[in-house]
């Protein structure tokens, strides 16, 4: 995509051990860390280059895979609930 949100699908992914190809001109380098095949989302050659990158190098699909899942553990639905609320519990001391 061109812009993208957070980007819950790549990291549901990369926890499945899938490989990614993302849009290096979003938030989504930072989300998965670069643990995928990055491509600029406005050059169909470049897309190109990066699926066929990832579509013929086993050992880069790989690679990716296993640190994508890596990354992905380090998000955690628990760990985001309890921020949030520390968040909230602050701005209302402070009001």
């Amino acid at each position: 995509s061109i812009a993208e949100g957070f980007g819950l699908p790549p990291l549901e992914a990369m926890q499945a051990g899938c490989p990614l190809c993302y849009s290096i001109d979003t938030s989504l380098a930072e989300v998965v860390d670069y643990n995928g095949q990055f491509f600029k989302p406005t050059s169909i050659s470049n897309l190109k280059q990066a699926l066929k990158t990832l579509w013929t190098n086993k050992k880069l699909r790989q690679h990716f895979s296993k640190s994508g899942i890596q990354r992905a553990k380090q998000f955690d639905w628990s760990l985001t609930a309890q921020q949030t609320l520390a968040v909230y519990k602050l701005i209302q001391l402070n009001e």
